[in-house]
């Protein structure tokens, strides 16, 4: 039986190797040739835009001035990074003394004991300024408030100890601001939830409300704001979102420039002329602001 349709079978083998062979070779040909007629194409479009608009190609002098430049904005964005490294210097520093351990954290008793020390330190400072630490009743009686409270401190654990620290920092400066600024009484500083991230780092949101002259709030503004000249101060990179100002009638504050022109006045005038003592009222600040902790 085989042997009667060898004649058959060779026949079909022979269809079955050129359809193969015409598959394979001449289909994937044209295919190559479909796909280069294709890129052909593309190419004939971009050298067409290319002629078209031949003065934007760039030319062997543009790409030379511009990898000038580059370098340059290079050079200028590492010592712009380098300058507020060094002002982010300040949020990275440790209390003096502390052992740092290889996790890059002190122990939780060395701080604590530190952290609790240097608090008393601010919170003494503030009341000999009599920024804090008194209110007065309605008999105008002196009342002792809480140590600390309403200040931003808090209480340090092992998960918050770098985020204490930097908290510290950040209310040293706003509290000597305060004094150099001639603010009447610090009401109340917080520290919202932080960690915002920003293109080079994080930011630390803080909310301050402060009793204060309106004559004195430019120069405490412009305290907060601006970096010190030293490297030793404290310096940190501050942005002010928010500014309220609320005016208070029943608060008022003596001004200390009047009682010395009530002593400069000559005896001869003081028949005629005797100064009332002037009280301005206070307002109270709203301050909303957040410090920039630089991550390079």
């Amino acid at each position: 039986m085989l042997k009667k349709n060898w004649l058959s079978i060779v026949v079909i083998s022979a269809i079955l190797i050129a359809i193969v062979i015409f598959y394979f070779g001449v289909i994937n040909y044209y295919q190559d040739i479909s796909k280069g007629r294709k890129t052909l194409i593309e190419n004939q479009g971009n050298l067409e835009k290319m002629r078209v608009h031949r003065q934007e190609l760039p030319s062997r002098l543009w790409i030379e001035y511009y990898n000038k430049w580059r370098a340059q904005l290079d050079a200028e964005t590492y010592i712009c990074k380098d300058y507020y490294k060094d002002i982010d210097k300040t949020l990275g520093k440790w209390f003096p003394g502390l052992t740092i351990g290889k996790n890059g954290l002190p122990s939780e008793s060395d701080f604590k004991t530190k952290y609790l020390s240097e608090k008393n330190v601010i919170i003494e400072l503030l009341k000999d300024k009599k920024l804090y630490g008194v209110s007065k009743d309605g008999d105008n009686k002196e009342q002792s408030i809480e140590e600390g409270k309403d200040l931003g401190f808090g209480e340090p654990t092992a998960d918050n100890l770098q985020e204490l620290q930097k908290h510290f920092w950040i209310q040293q400066k706003l509290f000597l601001d305060m004094i150099e600024s001639n603010v009447a009484k610090c009401e109340k500083l917080t520290f919202p939830i932080s960690g915002t991230p920003f293109s080079c780092g994080s930011v630390i949101p803080f909310h301050l409300t402060v009793l204060i002259q309106n004559k004195d709030i430019p120069v405490f503004i412009n305290n907060i704001l601006k970096f010190q000249e030293s490297k030793k101060d404290v310096s940190l990179a501050i942005l002010l979102r928010n500014i309220s100002i609320f005016r208070l009638k029943e608060e008022i504050n003596n001004l200390p420039e009047i009682k010395e022109l009530e002593k400069a006045i000559p005896e001869i005038e003081k028949n005629s002329y005797k100064p009332s003592s002037i009280k301005l009222p206070l307002s109270r600040l709203f301050l909303e602001g957040e410090v920039l902790d630089f991550v390079f």
